[in-house]
């Protein structure tokens, strides 16, 4: 499987899937259709700190005995939220530029090796 790499400023050169291997499976599931995707993703919190609030999230929903409001306002909820989408403007800018970076050396690698 092709892994181009793409540049990090802090770790250097990092290896990478490519939107043409994506789009290579994406056509053999759907063959009439044209495809351009791309996924990124990125860390917020230690991964035992995400492990937790994911356990306490699901002993709560499963056997803490809550029902819909009390349930959906649950702060095992807000703190699985924010595992995954911390309420943070300089977070939130940080990684809109990264994803932005990472799409355009993503997009420039794939085009130079089609």
């Amino acid at each position: 499987m092709h892994c181009p790499h793409i540049w990090h400023p802090n770790k250097g050169f990092l290896r990478a899937f490519s939107l043409v291997t994506i789009n290579h499976i994406n056509g053999l599931l759907f063959p009439n259709t044209n495809w351009a995707s791309i996924t990124q993703e990125f860390g917020t919190i230690k991964s035992v700190d995400v492990i937790k609030a994911l356990r306490a999230e699901n002993s709560w929903t499963h056997y803490g005995n809550l029902e819909n409001n009390e349930l959906l306002n649950h702060w095992s909820k807000k703190n699985l939220l924010d595992a995954f989408r911390p309420q943070d403007s300089k977070w939130e800018q940080k990684i809109v530029n990264r994803g932005m970076t990472l799409f355009k050396q993503s997009f420039v690698t794939d085009k130079l090796q089609i």
